[in-house]
C-alpha cells in the first residue's frame, strides 16, 4: 500500500478531512497486524480498554501509534502545511511496515519529538507505581512498579540498504526520494564500505535511480538534493568522466616542504596565468603532502584564487612558526613537539571549519582530492589518504583512505611532521606527517587514477616541487665527521627526497606527458623559516626559474588544454566496452 498525496488535489476542507479519515482506517487495519513485531518504547497500558481512537504504542509501535493520532487531530492553523512538511519524514518507516509488516529496528526517519536527537526520542519506558480501585473490595491496590526494556532488534547494514534501496527504485514522490536520500547518505557516510558492497552485488539499479534523480535535481535547481546524490555516488565508488571526455586525465601532485609553500604558489599563478582558468576547473585529480596537501585543499576543495591563498599561507607561517627557542626546547623536552601544536590546530579550525572532505563532492564536476598522512602502529608506517572519493569495489587501491574526517583533520594528519608537531590521533590511530613516506605523492596520484578512471588515458601530468639546494661543489667538500645535527638533517633529508622519485618517473613516462618543476634555490629554506624577507627571496628565485623555463612552462600549458586525437577516443572507447564486460 503506497500513500498518495491529496492536498492539492482536494483543497476542500470536508474533502481533507474525509481523506486523512480514510488514511487513518487504512493505517490501523495494516499496522495493527505488525504487533508482534512492535519494537524500542513497547509498553502496557493497565486498565485501559483498547480504543481506535486513541491507538496503543504496544499495537502498532512507537511512529506508528503517533503518526495516527496525529492525522486524526482537529483541522487547525496551517494543519495542512505541517501535514505536507512532515509526512515524508514518516513516509520511509510506514511503508517498510506496511509492505513487510515488520518495522526496522533503527528506522531511518526524523524524530518525533521537537529538538531532540533520535536516540532521545524513543526512551527507555518505566511504568511508575499506579493506584487502583478494586471494584468488588472498594479497596487501593498499589501495582507496584514496573520495568519495561526496549526490544532491541538488530537490524543488519545490509538490510537497511536493500530496503533504502528499494523504496527508492519504487517511489514517485519527488519529496519522499529527497528523504531516502538524505538517509542513504547517512548510511553511506557511517558504514561506506558496508553499504557500497550490497549497492554494487545486489541493488546497481539504485545508481541508475540516483543518476536520473540527479538530473531531475539540477533541473529543479534543488542544490541541497543535487549535492547529496553527488555525495551518495562518490562513496559509492562511481565517478563521472566529466572532462575527461574530451582530454584526457589532468593530474597535478605538490610536494611537501612547510615554508618553502610559497614556490608552488609561485608556480600554480604562472600556470593559471598561461592556462585562463582556475586551477581547481584545469586538473581533474589534485594530490598533495604536508603543506602540498594545505594547499591542495584550499585550491581544489575551497576554490580559493591563488592571492588570497598566498596571503591566508604567510598569515599560517608566521604564526605556528613564532615560538621563542626557550620555549621550544621546553616543548620539545614535554610533549616531542617545538611548536604548540594547539596553535595550529586551532588556525586549521577558524580557517576552514567543520567541512568534511566529502563535501567537496556535491559538485559532479569537482576535481579528486587526495591528502597525504601516514598512518603509524607499532608495527609499521604505511600511506593514509584522505579523499574525496572511493574507487570501484572490484578495484583494490594499494593505499587505504577514507571520506569520514573534516578537512582541518586531515591537514593536521598530512602536516604532523616528527619534532615540529605532536602526532595527531583519531578514531584510535596515530597520523604522521605524509613527507615521511611519500613527500613527492605523484605515484600515488597515478596509482589511484589508474583505478578511477581506467580505460582513460592519462593528457598531462604535473608535479611541482618546493625547491632544492645544491651547493657549488659539494662533492669535493671532504669532512672527517659531521655534528649530530648534520646528521639528522641529512637523514631528514634523505628521507623526504622528492629528486629520487622524479628520477624514476623520468624513465617511465612520456616526456610529452611528464613535467616536474622543482626550482633550484641558492640557499638552504628550513621548513620552519619565518622571515618575510626570506619568502621573498624563494619568490624572487622562483620567478627567475620560470623565466628561464619559459618554454617549458608553455608546452605544459599547451598540453593541459590538448583535446584527444581520434586514435584516443577509439582506443578508450573498445577499452571501456571490454572493461564492461569483465
Amino acid at each position: 500500500m503506497r500513500p498518495v498525496f491529496i492536498l492539492t488535489k482536494y483543497s476542500r476542507r470536508k474533502n481533507f478531512i474525509w481523506k486523512l479519515d480514510k488514511l487513518r482506517s487504512i493505517l490501523y487495519r495494516r499496522l495493527s497486524t505488525s504487533a508482534k513485531y512492535s519494537h524500542e518504547n513497547s509498553h502496557v497500558i493497565h486498565g485501559q480498554k483498547d480504543d481506535k481512537s486513541q491507538l496503543p504504542s504496544s499495537t502498532i509501535g512507537y511512529y506508528g501509534a503517533a503518526f495516527a493520532n496525529y492525522i486524526q487531530e482537529p483541522l487547525k492553523s496551517n494543519l495542512t502545511q505541517r501535514f505536507f512538511k512532515e509526512f515524508t519524514s514518516y513516509y520511509t518507516y510506514l511503508n517498510s511496515v506496511v509492505t513487510t509488516n515488520k518495522p526496522s529496528a533503527k528506522p531511518v526517519v526524523i524524530s518525533l519529538e521537537k529538538n531532540k536527537p533520535q536516540a532521545e526520542a524513543i526512551p527507555h519506558q518505566e511504568l511508575n507505581p499506579i493506584s487502583l480501585k478494586d471494584t468488588n473490595t472498594q479497596k487501593t491496590m498499589i501495582i507496584p512498579k514496573k520495568v519495561i526494556p526496549s526490544v532491541q532488534v538488530e537490524t543488519s547494514i545490509q538490510e537497511k540498504t536493500i530496503q533504502i534501496c528499494e523504496s527508492l527504485e519504487k517511489a514517485t514522490s519527488f519529496l519522499v526520494k529527497s528523504t531516502l536520500i538524505t538517509d542513504l547518505f547517512k548510511l553511506l557516510y557511517q558504514h561506506p564500505e558496508d553499504v557500497r558492497d550490497v549497492i554494487f552485488r545486489k541493488q546497481k539499479a539504485t545508481i541508475y535511480a540516483l543518476l536520473n534523480l540527479r538530473d531531475k535535481a539540477y533541473a529543479k535547481n534543488d542544490k541541497l538534493l543535487y549535492g547529496n546524490i553527488n555525495q551518495c555516488l562518490a562513496i559509492i565508488g562511481y565517478v563521472d568522466q566529466g572532462s575527461i571526455k574530451h582530454r584526457g586525465i589532468n593530474i597535478l601532485s605538490l610536494d611537501g616542504g612547510g615554508a618553502k609553500g610559497f614556490v608552488t604558489i609561485e608556480v600554480l599563478k604562472n600556470i593559471e596565468k598561461l592556462c585562463g582558468k582556475p586551477i581547481h576547473e584545469t586538473f581533474d585529480y589534485i594530490c598533495g603532502t604536508s603543506t602540498g596537501a594545505v594547499l591542495a585543499a584550499l585550491v581544489g576543495i575551497y576554490k580559493l584564487s591563488l592571492d588570497e591563498i598566498e596571503r591566508q599561507y604567510k598569515f599560517f607561517i608566521k604564526e605556528i612558526f613564532s615560538t621563542n627557542r626557550a620555549t621550544g626546547i621546553g616543548n620539545l623536552v614535554m610533549t616531542y613537539a617545538y611548536y604548540d601544536t594547539k596553535v595550529w590546530e586551532n588556525m586549521l579550525k577558524e580557517a576552514v571549519g567543520d567541512t568534511l572532505v566529502i563535501n567537496s563532492a556535491k559538485d559532479k564536476d569537482a576535481c579528486k582530492i587526495a591528502l597525504v598522512s601516514n598512518v603509524t602502529t607499532p608495527n609499521h608506517m604505511k600511506v593514509f589518504l584522505f579523499r574525496n572519493y572511493n574507487v570501484a569495489p572490484w578495484y583494490q587501491s594499494h593505499y587505504d583512505g577514507t571520506t569520514r574526517h573534516r578537512v582541518w583533520e586531515a591537514l593536521r594528519a598530512s602536516s604532523a611532521a616528527p619534532g615540529y608537531y605532536e602526532d595527531f590521533k583519531i578514531d584510535g590511530y596515530v597520523f604522521h606527517d605524509g613527507g615521511l613516506l611519500a613527500n613527492n605523492p605523484t605515484p600515488i596520484a597515478l596509482h589511484e587514477v589508474k583505478h578511477l578512471w581506467p580505460s582513460a588515458s592519462n593528457n598531462c601530468i604535473i608535479s611541482i616541487g618546493n625547491g632544492r639546494y645544491k651547493p657549488d661543489g659539494y662533492m669535493s667538500t671532504k669532512a672527517d665527521s659531521i655534528s649530530l645535527r648534520q646528521k639528522i638533517n641529512r637523514i631528514v633529508g634523505g628521507i623526504s627526497c622528492t629528486e629520487t622519485v622524479h628520477n624514476m618517473l623520468l624513465d617511465l613516462l612520456p616526456t610529452r606527458l611528464y613535467f616536474r618543476f622543482n626550482p633550484y634555490l641558492t640557499e638552504e629554506f628550513h621548513l620552519d623559516e619565518n622571515r618575510p624577507i626570506k619568502w621573498k627571496l624563494m619568490q624572487y628565485e622562483t620567478n627567475m626559474y620560470m623565466r628561464r623555463n619559459k618554454y617549458k612552462f608553455e608546452m605544459a600549458a599547451k598540453r593541459l588544454l590538448t583535446p584527444k586525437t581520434p586514435t584516443q577516443q577509439i582506443s578508450e572507447f573498445l577499452k571501456e566496452r571490454y572493461l564492461s564486460q569483465i
